[in-house]
C-alpha cells in the first residue's frame, strides 16, 4: 500500500455458498476488529479497502470466512511505502 493513497487488501477464500467476511488487524497480543465506516469499507467480496493509509495501517491483518458449512482465516502482513 501507498501512503495517502488507497490501500486494499483481498481475502479470497475457494468457499461455496458465499462466506462472509470479517477483517482484523493484529497489534501485538491483541487482535482488534475492523467495521465498515470510516476510513474502511468492507466489500461483500472479501476485499477490504482502507482510505487515505497512513504509517499506522502498516501490520498484520486477518480475514476470517464463513458460510454455514466451514469457517477459513487467513493472515498476510501489509506494508506502507512513502510516494
Amino acid at each position: 500500500m501507498f501512503k495517502d493513497s488507497e490501500g486494499r487488501l483481498d481475502c479470497e477464500p475457494d468457499a461455496a455458498p458465499p462466506p462472509t467476511f470479517e477483517w482484523s488487524k493484529v497489534t501485538g497480543n491483541n487482535q482488534g476488529d475492523i467495521k465498515h465506516g470510516g476510513r474502511y469499507k468492507l466489500f461483500s467480496n472479501g476485499t477490504l479497502m482502507i482510505a487515505n493509509v497512513t504509517q499506522n495501517d502498516e501490520g498484520q491483518y486477518s480475514c476470517k470466512a464463513t458460510n454455514f458449512l466451514d469457517t477459513d482465516s487467513a493472515t498476510a502482513e501489509a506494508s506502507v511505502l512513502g510516494k
